[in-house]
C-alpha cells in the first residue's frame, strides 16, 4: 500500500515539474517572439527611413537629368562634336524569305 502511494506521488511530483518545465518554456518561447517581432518593426523601419532618402535622391538626379537635357543646344551639340542631323530617315531591312529567324511555318 505504502508503494502505491509512493508511486502516486512521485508521479504526482513528476507531473507538477513537467508543467512547470513547460510554463518555462512558454515564458521563454513568448520573451524571445516578442523580442524578435520589435527587433523586425525597428528594422523595417530603419529600412524605409533608407528608402525615403534613397528616393529623394532618385529625384534630385532627375530633376538635373531634365535641367541639364534643356540646356543642351545646338551650338553645344556641334561642340560636343555631334556634326548630322537624321530628319524623318526611314531604315529598314527586308528580309528574304529564306532569311526568315522563326520555324513557326
Amino acid at each position: 500500500m505504502k508503494t502505491r502511494k509512493l508511486k502516486i506521488k512521485l508521479n504526482q511530483i513528476r507531473l507538477v515539474q513537467m508543467t512547470f518545465l513547460a510554463i518555462i518554456f512558454c515564458i521563454l518561447s513568448y520573451i524571445y517572439m516578442v523580442n524578435a517581432i520589435t527587433f523586425g518593426i525597428a528594422q523595417k523601419s530603419k529600412v524605409v527611413d533608407q528608402i525615403a532618402i534613397t528616393n529623394s535622391e532618385i529625384s534630385d538626379l532627375e530633376l538635373e537629368i531634365i535641367e541639364t537635357k534643356e540646356s543642351i543646344n545646338r551650338e553645344l551639340a556641334l561642340e560636343y562634336g555631334l556634326t548630322q542631323q537624321i530628319e524623318n530617315e526611314t531604315i529598314f531591312v527586308l528580309r528574304g524569305e529564306n532569311t526568315r529567324l522563326t520555324f513557326n511555318d
